[in-house]
């Protein structure tokens, strides 16, 4: 493989201070931490079923509950998205 002259001196340059650098510690790999299971909710032919967590704290949404959170959901998106259309000069 051939390397352009000034790769070259970019790298001679860079010498001194390379071997001036404390030597690389390589770290023993850690076990990835497993993902921690969060309640969401699934809908499954227009039934809508809460998978919780053992120590999630949430027993049970209602339907009513449900529509109430997706609708502020809905509300801030449409909120956020007016922000910017009125930033944009839209």
């Amino acid at each position: 493989m051939l390397v352009p002259p000034t790769e070259m001196d970019r790298y001679r340059a860079q010498q001194p201070y390379m071997n001036s650098l404390p030597p690389i510690e390589l770290k023993e790999p850690q076990p990835a931490q497993a993902p921690a299971e969060n309640s969401r909710t699934v809908t499954t032919n227009r039934q809508v079923t809460v998978n919780t967590s053992v120590d999630g704290g949430i027993s049970s949404l209602t339907r009513d509950e449900i529509s109430r959170l997706t609708d502020k959901v809905y509300e801030r998106i449409e909120n956020r998205l007016a922000r910017e259309r009125r930033r944009m000069g839209l």
